[in-house]
This record gives structure tokens, sequence and C-alpha cells, in this order.
């Protein structure tokens, strides 16, 4: 029986709407049972020039499906890889073919240096697989996703390109940028901080600060990103989306927000601050991130809240560490900035008191975090 590897096409969506459904697949991938057939047909529709999807295909059945979706921006030099295998045909070389041709349009066709996946700690054949394809592991985020009504650990696993700058270590090294010492134009203590929601009219602000000396490299955003195309963001916050601005003497000085995951994931949120150069190390962030955290426990029960930090930002690295979170792992040359590919560490707080914060202190069997 030949196996053949070509581009997906629209009518595969029956076929690997049913793959993605089946009792061997669906605890190991983000699909919930309740995904209707049209749902999965229109994000088919919707696929971008950055995602390139294959499928396996054996005796003219669908049997597989698996791809990779380019990072924009600062880091689009890498992508996330996904797979998913019909039940049946577990074990009969179908993944490894699926990823060796992945793999190939990776490093011979789109120079990627890296390429990363999540694989859950209650899936250790397909780990064992991704390892013998050059994956290793760069960390594990505990319990952050759903399945068969357990929090299970996902773990992060990374392959440089063979050969490419960041095998050949071209990532910059993990030393403080130097920004600038917060500054006091009469020498009186500083104003009050007030955190509110973010608005439309505090667009112009944030942007500016967004693209600061002291502040551009240690985000995602491009210098030449526009306050048009920011204000086009801020119109489009949906309702999983929760900013704040944080003002001293009515001027803004910081941004900061959460983002709380879909489906599976939705017990957690990724958080983002930024905080005006002249404030650094006033307690703005401190106070930006105190108020999200408030938010994400108190009135959105969130089980766990989790950012990146550049290496470069030890002073936020440790800000973050002050406040509860500690290091998940670290994403090898994930960021450009300054012409440097930079690694990012990871970070997440889990509730104090929460089912995963019980959970990891031994108190309760409710985190499956081994095989």
């Amino acid at each position: 029986m030949n196996l053949r590897i070509r581009p997906i096409r629209i009518e595969d969506a029956g076929a690997i709407h049913a793959i993605r459904l089946q009792d061997a697949v669906l605890p190991q991938v983000l699909t919930l049972p309740s995904e209707r057939p049209e749902t999965f047909v229109e994000r088919l529709q919707h696929t971008g020039e950055r995602s390139h999807q294959l499928v396996a295909e054996r005796d003219g059945k669908v049997i597989g499906w698996a791809g990779l979706e380019r990072f924009p921006g600062r880091m689009g030099h890498a992508a996330e890889l996904f797979i998913m295998l019909d039940g049946e045909h577990h074990g009969a070389g179908v993944g490894t073919a699926l990823l060796e041709k992945l793999l190939e349009l990776a490093d011979l066709w789109l120079m990627l240096e890296r390429v990363e996946l999540y694989v859950l700690a209650t899936n250790p054949r397909a780990q064992r697989l991704y390892e013998r394809l050059g994956f290793t592991v760069e960390g594990r985020e505990h319990g952050s996703v759903v399945s068969c009504g357990r929090y299970t650990d996902a773990i992060l696993m990374a392959r440089l390109r063979p050969g490419g700058l960041l095998v050949r270590d071209q990532r910059a090294p993990a030393v403080p940028e130097v920004g600038r010492a917060p500054t006091s134009e009469d020498g009186s203590p500083p104003e009050a901080i007030v955190v509110r929601p973010v608005t439309d009219l505090d667009a112009a602000a944030v942007h500016a600060i967004r693209l600061q000396e002291s502040v551009l490299p240690f985000t995602l955003a491009l210098p030449s990103q526009t306050l048009e195309s920011f204000r086009a963001h801020l119109a489009q916050l949906g309702p999983s989306e929760h900013t704040f601005v944080a003002e001293r003497a009515q001027r803004v000085v910081g941004y900061a927000g959460l983002k709380r995951f879909p489906g599976r994931l939705e017990h957690g949120a990724d958080l983002f601050v930024m905080v005006d150069e002249r404030q650094h190390g006033t307690g703005v962030g401190t106070a930006l991130v105190g108020k999200l955290l408030e938010l994400a426990d108190q009135w959105l029960m969130l089980e766990r809240v989790q950012l990146g930090v550049l290496v470069t930002n030890p002073r936020a690295q440790a800000l973050y560490a002050r406040l509860g979170f500690a290091v998940e792992g670290l994403r090898r040359g994930a960021v450009v900035s300054r012409g440097h590919y930079v690694d990012e560490v990871r970070m997440a707080r889990l509730r104090p008191g929460g089912v995963l914060d019980v959970a990891a202190r031994g108190a309760s069997g409710a985190l499956d975090g081994a095989e």
C-alpha cells in the first residue's frame, strides 16, 4: 500500500474532521468534541499564506494531517508544527513521513531557523518520534491543557535548522540592554498611579510608548507599525482580551493586558506589559501586572497566567518573579531584536489556592503531569 504525501485540499475537510474526533486522537489535540464540520471547513477556507498543510493518503483515503504555521513579524524565522493521524495508522510510519516532508519544506524552501511544537505529557510515543527527528525539550507548561477531565502538562519542543544561524549560536548573549534610568524633573515624589481600562483615545500615547528606544526591543512590535494600524488593533479587541493603561499626572505611562485562551486552554491567559521608558523602575509595571492578576484571580478565576520575556530584559523577569511567576522553559532564538536572534524565557503563575497550584504542591492528584 503506497503512502502519498500531498498538499491539503478543501475536499479533505470531512476526512480530517473525522480523524480529529477519534477517541485515540481527540485527547492529544486541542479540538473540542462539539466541533461542527462546517466550522472546520470554514477554518480551512480561511487558511493564510503563512500556513503550509499536508495530508497523508493511503489507497485514496486521508489518514493523516500536519502543517506548519509560520509566525509573523519578528518571529518570522520560526513556525509552529502540528500533526494528527488516524488512530488505525499509529506506529505505521505515517507520522514520520509527514514530519520529514514538513521539515524538508522548513529547511530547504522556507529557511526557517526553528520549528517548535507542543506535545501533551500523556503522549510519550509522539515525544519519542519528535526526538528522533531532532526536536529537544525546551520547557513544560504546567496544567495548560484540559484533556479528558484533567489539567495536563504541555511539553514545548523545538528543532533548530541543521547548519542554521541558531545552531551556529548566532543568538544575542543574555546581557541586559541598557535602558534609560528613571528621571525626575524637580526631585519631587512621583504622582500616584491610576490604572484604568484602555480607550480608543489612548491609541496615540500607547503607540508612542511601543516605539520608544528602550521599549521596542522587548516587545514584538516593529518600528514600521503605523498609528492607524494600532488604532485598528484596539478597535478589534474581543471579549477575551482585557487591557489597561497606567496614568501618572493624567499622562499614559504604561499599557498591559491579558488575552484569554479559547476552548481547552480557557483556564489560562497570556499577559503582556510595557512601560514608558521614563517610568522604568517607578512602580508602573508592578501596578499594571498587579491589576491584571487581580482580574485573573478574582473575576476570571484563571488557573494560570503565562508570559514571555526576553533574556535581555532581566529587570522585567525579576519583577515577574516577585509577583509569583516561575520559569517554565526557554525558547532558543525565538525573537529577532536589534539584528539578533534572542532567547525568550517562558514564565507562568498558577492561581494561589487554585487547582493547579494545589496539585503542584502535591496536595491533589488533579494535575496530570507524566505519562
